[in-house]
């Protein structure tokens, strides 16, 4: 998504841009304790539960890994800016330079 220049926005778009990313924050924070907390009761069960011999199929490795990974690509997602105008002139700029 390109967003527009910030001299652009009105005051209601800046407070709805800025609305949307505090929460994307918020519910970042809540999936990452969710997060921790399950998975810790799957360790803590599993580790409980098992008995002498270590069976990775009936491990909770593959929750923790297949949701951590969702976990980070959402963190990504919300620590990242989308493309902006200056990130497409800077490109812009660059393969211009290359063409010279």
């Amino acid at each position: 998504m390109v967003l527009p220049r910030e001299e652009s926005f009105t005051d209601e778009e800046l407070w709805e841009v800025a609305r949307g990313r505090a929460k994307a924050r918020r519910d970042l924070s809540a999936q990452a304790v969710l997060f921790a907390l399950v998975n810790a009761f799957l360790w803590l069960a599993w580790a409980l539960t098992a008995g002498p011999e270590f069976s990775l199929a009936a491990s909770p490795i593959w929750v923790t890994f297949g949701w951590g990974a969702l976990v980070v690509l959402n963190a990504w997602s919300v620590h990242h800016p989308k493309v902006s105008d200056a990130d497409i002139e800077r490109e812009l700029r660059a393969l211009a330079g290359q063409r010279r």
